[in-house]
């Protein structure tokens, strides 16, 4: 009887098969214009990033369709998602490139929406390096807590997830992170620690790789640490960059916290960094659309002319996860993050998130 039932259910998922299934190869978007959406403005880190994909996008959607990228900025790179959620069509004819959406959904008190109600076409992950001025005499993370000038950390936004990250980082050593927020552009954190007006900040790689050369021939400010690229249960550094993981440095300087709440917490932020590039459309989009966005941003980062153009940036090709992935890592980013013990850390280091 068993034998019979497998038998049966094999003969069913044969014929489904043969059918075919409804995914993109049901979608044509030839002759028409769609949207890319990205959540910060014009000429950051994040507009470099789904400027250089686009076209590659743009080679593989069904019916090559002219692909035009649109910075929507605004709530700390939320009001992106508010549109997506609320007022754009399920007609898969604009996909939102949000950066740093998965962190700010299990962060923000008042996040309206869940992020998983969005159809998802996938994710990538996001390496940021934190810089530090020189004169701060910080070598190594035993050095945070002893500076000669208070750390002030230049971000978009005091609830920044890269500053919150840092500050996390800093408190398992003792040291204190003063968030300094208001900066719309990754080119204003860089001007205003190199000019002195605060003293660390970060950026996304790819922005790094832009400015190493600038930030080198300024002589003021160097590489302190970086996330890394998230390889299973740890984070590879990319070569490229001339510093460690925030994950080395801790297991290297302070083993002793492995294991407890704050650690968790620290680690649920470089998670984060796994998904911190999320492809959303809207709530209720026809799978047959997510499947071809899918598809094509897949084929778009395997594309040897893609690699060759984030070569030209000096930095490294990010992996692509698929929905189902994606929905995996952000199912364990939540239960991460709100988690308790995790939540009343988070309220010490970081109280911002739940005014």
């Amino acid at each position: 009887m068993k034998l019979k039932l497998i038998i049966a259910v094999s003969g069913a998922l044969a014929i489904l098969s043969m059918a075919g299934p409804v995914g993109a190869a049901d979608v044509d978007f030839s002759g028409k214009t769609v949207r890319i959406i990205q959540n910060y403005g014009a000429g950051g880190s994040t507009d470099l990033f789904a400027r250089t994909i686009a076209p590659f996008i743009q080679k593989y959607l069904p019916g090559q369709p002219t692909v035009v990228v649109e910075p929507k900025p605004g709530a700390a790179g939320i009001q992106a998602g508010i549109y997506m959620h609320n007022s754009s069509s399920p007609d898969g004819m604009e996909i939102c490139l949000c950066n740093s959406m998965p962190v700010r959904w299990v962060t923000v008190n008042d996040f309206d929406f869940d992020l998983r109600d969005f159809a998802i076409a996938g994710s990538q992950p996001v390496n940021t390096v934190v810089l530090i001025r020189d004169d701060l005499n910080v070598s190594k993370p035993t050095d945070l807590a002893h500076t000669p000038k208070p750390l002030l950390f230049s971000a978009t936004s005091p609830a920044s997830e890269n500053a919150s990250r840092f500050a996390v980082f800093a408190n398992i050593f003792g040291a204190k992170v003063n968030i300094i927020g208001g900066y719309q552009l990754a080119g204003n954190m860089v001007q205003s620690i190199t000019q002195g007006e605060t003293n660390v900040t970060s950026l996304n790689s790819d922005y790094y790789a832009v400015q190493s050369t600038a930030i080198a021939e300024a002589g003021t400010v160097g590489a302190f640490g970086q996330v890394g690229i998230p390889n299973g249960d740890r984070f590879d550094p990319e070569s490229a960059i001339d510093a460690p993981t925030f994950d080395t440095m801790v297991r290297e300087y302070a083993p002793e916290v492995l294991g407890t709440p704050k650690y968790k917490l620290f680690s649920a932020f470089n998670q984060a960094a796994a998904a911190q590039m999320i492809y959303v459309l809207a709530p209720g989009t026809p799978q047959e659309y997510v499947t071809a966005w899918q598809d094509a941003i897949a084929k778009a980062v395997a594309d040897p002319e893609y690699a060759k153009a984030v070569e030209t940036m000096q930095t490294g090709l990010r992996p692509f996860t698929g929905e189902a992935g994606t929905r995996k890592m952000l199912d364990a980013l939540y239960d991460g993050f709100k988690s308790p013990d995790v939540v009343e850390v988070l309220k010490e280091i970081a109280p911002v998130y739940f005014k």
